[in-house]
């Protein structure tokens, strides 16, 4: 019943509809649960590959002007005062060259993640105190297995009332997620509790067990959360603080901390609205659709199907989850020469080509 109160004003709070509501479902036997769960609630949500999503905002962010520079590590800052406006003095040097080189700026933002405490205390200490709470760091952990079913479960966990959710990624499932506090010195993986933590909790409302021989692979990350008052990790804030320090005679930081990917447009929208007094422009926020998403998968699957007629099905599928609407081009009337060689199935040199010249791939780690 809570969980269907929950749902229902999720429903409540979403007004566009382009997405379903929610509604009881009776589970059969096609799920694999056991016979003694009967009924469910189904809701549905999106799903992206968050690396992939990384790369398209930073795409979307050079067609609009912005001048990315991976490979770069960050030497040194500090503060000058010119005859108009105190600027910020950062030195880089380029990773694959290494040559160095020095950049100006007005404002400096760190938004580096679990990370953000220890470049402020490397880099901006001298000159400003770090406002707030700190972070709490907190991994957590997936696995990779065979593909349990079609559908995604959120499965509650009443051992710590965590939820476990199970959801299908291409043709496997992804099992997550734990909590579990992690420092900075500590490699980023997940432990052998954290996978008995995982099976365990799945196995107990599936009929055919998820056992290690299932296991195809595993990852985890940071979660950097904001600290409080709480104990409890799962009872900290998700939420991001915008700390904004400006002094007289000295250029203005910004500091991002704790938040999600998911997030990344209302994050984006509160910087500008935070610096607006300091910006040259005070033309309004509007937020634009990233590069090669202006289309339904619908869609796209019809046109390149129809471009590259010798594709598969699952390479359709491929192409269209990682790049959207840019990979028709590489296509449509195109000849086999021209298309390049082909390294793996659905895998051309004009795919690879591209990675090279406009997705800063600089080695065979980065593809």
């Amino acid at each position: 019943d809570l969980f269907r109160l929950g749902l229902g004003i999720y429903d409540h709070l979403y007004f566009k509809r382009t997405i379903k509501s929610s509604k009881k479902v009776r589970l059969t036997k096609w799920h694999g649960f056991l016979n003694k769960y009967r009924l469910a609630m189904r809701y549905y949500d999106c799903q992206c590959d968050d690396a992939r999503l990384v790369i398209e905002l930073a795409k979307s962010c050079r067609h609009m002007g912005v001048d990315i520079r991976p490979q770069m590590t960050l030497l040194n800052t500090r503060t000058i005062d010119t005859n108009t406006v105190a600027q910020w003095e950062c030195s880089f040097q380029d990773n694959l060259t290494g040559q160095q080189y020095k950049t100006y700026a007005n404002i400096m933002i760190n938004a580096c993640g679990p990370w953000a405490n220890e470049v402020h205390n490397q880099f901006f200490s001298d000159t400003y105190t770090l406002k707030n709470q700190k972070l709490r760091l907190v991994r957590g952990s997936h696995l990779l297995v065979k593909k349990i079913s079609s559908d995604a479960f959120l499965l509650p966990n009443e051992e710590d009332g965590r939820i476990i959710f199970v959801l299908p990624y291409q043709e496997f499932s992804i099992i997550g997620t734990t909590e579990v506090e992690q420092s900075l010195d500590q490699t980023i993986e997940i432990s052998e509790d954290e996978k008995t933590y995982l099976l365990s909790a799945v196995n107990k409302f599936v009929e055919t067990p998820v056992t290690d021989s299932d296991i195809l692979g595993s990852y985890a990350g940071i979660r950097p959360l904001v600290e409080d008052e709480s104990s409890s990790d799962k009872a900290l804030s998700r939420e991001f603080k915008i700390n904004l320090h400006e002094s007289n005679n000295k250029p203005i930081l910004v500091s991002l901390l704790g938040g999600k990917i998911t997030t990344f447009r209302l994050l984006g929208k509160e910087v500008c609205k935070a610096l607006s007094e300091h910006l040259d422009s005070k033309a309004p926020i509007e937020i634009s659709s990233l590069t090669g998403s202006n289309l339904t998968v619908t869609t796209l699957e019809k046109r390149l199907h129809f471009a590259a007629p010798f594709l598969a099905k699952e390479e359709v599928s491929r192409l269209i989850r990682a790049y959207g609407k840019t990979c028709l081009a590489w296509f449509y009337g195109k000849t086999d020469e021209q298309l390049g060689e082909q390294f793996a199935q659905g895998v051309f040199q004009i795919e690879i080509d591209y990675l090279l010249t406009r997705e800063w791939v600089y080695c065979f780690e980065d593809l």
